[in-house]
């Protein structure tokens, strides 16, 4: 009798729980996920694509540059004898810049070359200076600055890709957590269930050779240890190679493991609508890339036309002997009368850019739809985790008086497996139901982006 008594006054689980608690230090969800950031290289992977950002402008616009051209070279003017007089140098040098943002070209070239006559030959030089203002399709820049806008909805739908990513690297790493302590208490309650099966045999085996005991009572309690060592191997194995992939990420010895504590993570924003989350931001970048899209197409549709004016000297020999000097401008266009497809392209970008708004409107309402789904969840299983826990109460006194009636002869063996089998099926059922909560608010969290701030600092307040 002393057995199960032992039992009565001191669960097992309480005991292998402290026994937990003394042999292995713990570590905290907050602590788990600063590791796994600083050792897991699927991070830096994901955070090494926003260096790439900075590249894009370079990349995609037209660039400013100041361009220098310089040409050196000897010529021999050959005779009809084939007879060449001396070499002559000839000399040519340029210097261009494009103000993207105006369209507005300026140039400056200076050129010395040999000029023959039919009586003679000498070295002609000439400084030109142009400018050049775009006023149709580029006008004042028109059409770099739907290029850059291009370029900056682009920039900012990637960072928020690249955010998107890091939360969910992030709710991947929650979830190992949750996972890895599911594991453990399920090894908890698998072990506590060993040791109350084998005190249970150790009493019906007294009972037995005190003859107050049948044999089928031993081998029913036989058969219920075997089933809980069964059940105990598999929670083990499910353990143990949780374990080894937590091992792997945060680069600790498999023998040495700290054991996980309860996750809790804060039920905060879970009446956020979707029109405040990033997904909202990332549809209405879509939205207005195409109508920018819609805007440079119809623009091309314009003809290419620029005014220029420009200066030049021209003498003979570099110091512009005989100089002449010249003042001109004028108007430079190409029209091109059909344009089929420069129309057809204005024509699919209408067509996007309306697909995009109606894309908007459909996934705003879908994740409306979901996170609405997402929290009836969190209601439900917050009602199932407080009625378990009332039913829990309820199966440990149920259970109690079982053992003490089945101490003093009042109650069956087949009561006392009953009452035992129904307050470890409450207790799972409870563990169950609390790791779906969790869960349940992680996915919400995800869903409504609120795990990672826009500076991509983790929320870990609650965890």
């Amino acid at each position: 009798m002393i057995s199960l008594v032992c039992i009565q006054r001191q669960p097992a689980e309480t005991m292998i729980k402290a026994s937990e608690e003394n042999a292995q230090p713990s570590i905290s969800m907050q602590k788990f996920i600063k590791r796994s950031l600083a050792h897991d290289p699927s991070f830096p992977y994901i955070l090494i694509e926003e260096l790439r950002l900075q590249l894009y402008k370079g990349l995609n616009l037209e660039p400013s540059d100041l361009v220098l051209n310089l040409t050196a070279q000897y010529s021999m003017i050959l005779d009809e004898q084939g007879q060449s007089g001396d070499p002559v140098p000839e000399a040519s040098i340029s210097l261009q810049k494009l103000f993207a943002t105006s369209a507005t070209n300026l140039s400056a070239s200076y050129s010395l070359s040999r000029l023959n006559t039919s009586t003679s030959g000498y070295q002609r030089s000439q400084f030109l200076l142009i400018l050049s203002q775009d006023i149709a399709r580029n006008a004042f820049g028109k059409a770099y600055r739907l290029l850059e806008k291009k370029n900056d909805l682009l920039v900012a739908w990637l960072r928020h890709q690249v955010i998107e990513a890091y939360e969910d690297y992030l709710a991947s790493m929650i979830l190992l957590y949750i996972d890895w302590f599911l594991a453990q208490e399920n090894m908890i309650l698998a072990e506590s269930n060993v040791i109350y099966q084998k005190n249970l045999l150790s009493l019906m085996q007294q009972k037995q050779r005190y003859r107050i005991a049948y044999n089928k009572d031993v081998q029913k309690v036989r058969l219920e240890l075997a089933k809980a060592e069964e059940a105990q191997a598999l929670a083990r194995h499910n353990h143990k190679q949780v374990e080894f992939k937590i091992s792997q990420l945060l680069k600790l010895d498999a023998t040495k493991m700290p054991r996980p504590q309860p996750p809790v993570i804060a039920d905060r924003a879970l009446q956020k609508k979707a029109v405040e989350t990033r997904t909202f931001q990332m549809l209405k970048l879509m939205v207005d890339q195409g109508i920018n899209d819609t805007l440079i197409a119809k623009n091309n549709l314009l003809p290419s036309a620029s005014l220029f004016a420009g200066y030049s000297i021209v003498g003979r020999e570099w110091e512009f002997i005989d100089k002449e000097h010249k003042i001109y401008a004028g108007l430079t266009s190409a029209l091109n009368f059909t344009k089929h497809r420069e129309k057809a392209l204005y024509e699919s970008a209408r067509i996007d850019a309306r697909k995009h708004t109606l894309q908007k409107q459909r996934d705003l309402l879908y994740l409306d739809n979901l996170l609405f789904e997402i929290r009836s969840r969190i209601d439900k299983e917050q009602l199932l985790i407080q009625n378990a826990q009332a039913q829990l109460v309820m199966a440990e006194r149920i259970l109690q008086e079982e053992q003490r009636h089945f101490l003093i002869g009042k109650a069956t063996l087949n009561d006392l497996i009953m009452a035992r089998n129904q307050k470890e099926n409450i207790n799972y059922s409870l563990l169950l139901h609390k790791i779906l909560l969790q869960k349940w608010i992680l996915e919400f969290q995800r869903l409504s982006d609120t795990l990672v701030a826009e500076n991509k600092k983790i929320n870990l307040s609650g965890f």
